[in-house]
């Protein structure tokens, strides 16, 4: 990905009250996913995986979860650099319900070189050692 706003990314809608809405309230899983020998440069956001897609209201979205489970995303060898629109994230996980078995292994990802070091935004993740 060169000069792009998202890399790797996972989007998914939070759960709606609205039981006549088209956007979210479906159930499913997203797993087994793999992304690997990816490189990113110059990418807003180089990893994403955003269960509130679309929804700037973190109320709503402890409110109304997803039903959509995200499980078993494997990052490996993925590297680059950000663009700096997220400022240092270079890595930007949040999951309104738990996300689980989020692995990463020879990533590295650097913001621009204003920033010192590189952030990474994880909320609801939970990585499972075997």
């Amino acid at each position: 990905m060169l000069n792009a706003q998202n890399g790797a990314r996972i989007k998914v809608f939070p759960d709606n009250p609205n039981p006549n809405s088209v956007q979210g309230g479906g159930f499913g899983h997203v797993r087994n996913i793999t992304f690997k020998n990816f490189e990113v440069q110059n990418v807003d956001y180089p990893i994403l995986i955003d269960q509130c897609y679309n929804i700037n209201n973190a109320t709503f979205c402890a409110q109304y979860p997803s039903k959509l489970s995200i499980s078993d995303v494997h990052y490996y060898n993925v590297h680059g650099s950000s663009s700096g629109v997220n400022n240092a994230t270079v890595v930007q996980m949040k999951c309104s319900a738990q996300c689980e078995n989020i692995t990463a292994s020879t990533t590295n990802l650097i913001p621009p070189a204003r920033f010192s070091e590189a952030q990474y935004i994880c909320q609801n993740i939970v990585s499972k050692n075997s």
